[in-house]
């Protein structure tokens, strides 16, 4: 009966050890923040369709599961004048919008992801026409700025 015993409680302790483990890993799997990577081409042209893509990720995964993805987009010199643009997932952690610029000048294109708990929101900017051969000043401090929630 000892040997029934404590075999049945090596088992047990070794599926309640396995099943805890599992999910801490799972938990730790998730607390890994979410990456949004801006994708736009370099040269955007004036009354051409732009694509605009963002890929999201967490960890070494696609994010295919994102509860909202949408481009909210201004001229910089009317940010009063935003559009908000709802993205759709096209493949592996890509979503995508198609946008018609009217009016040269330099505009901030800034996704709004939430996903997985988290909701980011990189910015960049991108220049339509030629800004510089109008006078325009070009200021790049915000490419890069994150904003994580």
């Amino acid at each position: 009966m000892k040997i029934f015993l404590t075999l049945f409680f090596l088992t047990f302790a070794t599926f309640f050890v396995t099943a805890c483990s599992g999910e801490l890993n799972k938990k730790i799997a998730l607390s890994e923040l979410v990456d949004v990577e801006i994708i736009i081409g370099e040269d955007v042209k004036l009354d051409e369709e732009t694509v605009l893509n963002v890929k999201v990720t967490q960890g070494d995964e696609a994010v295919l599961d994102a509860d909202q993805v949408e481009f909210e987009i201004w001229k910089t010199d009317r940010p009063e004048d935003r559009v908000f643009l709802e993205a759709i997932h096209v493949k592996d952690g890509i979503y995508s919008v198609t946008v018609l610029f009217k009016e040269e000048g330099v505009y901030i294109v800034q996704p709004h992801v939430t996903a997985r708990g988290s909701h980011v929101m990189p910015k960049k900017e991108v220049i339509v026409g030629n800004v510089f051969e109008q006078g325009n000043h070009y200021n790049d401090d915000s490419k890069s700025e994150k904003h994580d929630h």
